[in-house]
């Protein structure tokens, strides 16, 4: 009988230091949307750009194969072309993203 004792407490010590280190990681907070105005007044300034490229380079980007783009590839055509903008961050750890 003491050997079974052993091993739960040992058990419920594990599991306790298994939630006690993995709860803190979780670190969330409630999100509010913006208001759509305001939302469509910074895309508007700030994320969205006008790109409208030559005919020339447009058919240049067409004639690109996805499967084999080359270096020279990326410097003489797509260098010429804005990159997206791409982020999408979620939660982190808790005293990195305390409010």
């Amino acid at each position: 009988m003491p050997e079974f004792r052993k091993i739960s407490a040992l058990a419920v010590l594990t599991c306790s230091l298994f939630l006690g280190l993995l709860g803190p990681g979780c670190a969330t907070y409630d999100r509010e949307g913006m208001d759509p105005l305001a939302a469509a007044q910074i895309e508007a300034t700030k994320v969205r750009r006008e790109f409208k490229p030559a005919s020339e380079l447009r058919r240049q980007i067409l004639r690109l194969n996805p499967d084999h783009v080359t270096g020279q590839d990326v410097q003489q055509v797509l260098a010429q072309c804005p990159a997206p903008r791409i982020i999408n961050i979620h939660g982190g750890i808790y005293p990195c993203t305390a409010r």
